[in-house]
């Protein structure tokens, strides 16, 4: 069973924390994405983790993917899970 993380906010604990559409173009534009690659990243992360920033997937190697773009630790170990 995996164990989800959580972000607690002045006292809040969320298990959840979604982004909008629009929502992820700002976060993919503060990466440097832009026109058409920014519109794919959105798509990528609506595919992947329904806009789930604490989204988290243990795979059957027990990898983990992380994060709103499900950033795996083991093909990306230099991403931490704070930063996935």
């Amino acid at each position: 069973m995996a164990v989800w993380p959580t972000l607690t906010i002045n006292g809040q604990v969320y298990t959840n924390v979604t982004l909008t559409p629009v929502q992820l173009a700002a976060y993919a534009g503060s990466g440097g994405f832009t026109g058409g690659a920014m519109a794919t990243m959105v798509a990528i992360c609506l595919a992947e983790s329904s806009g789930n920033t604490l989204a988290y997937n243990v795979n059957r190697d027990g990898s983990v993917d992380r994060g709103v773009c499900q950033i795996n630790n083991a093909y990306h170990p230099e991403v931490s899970d704070a930063c996935a």
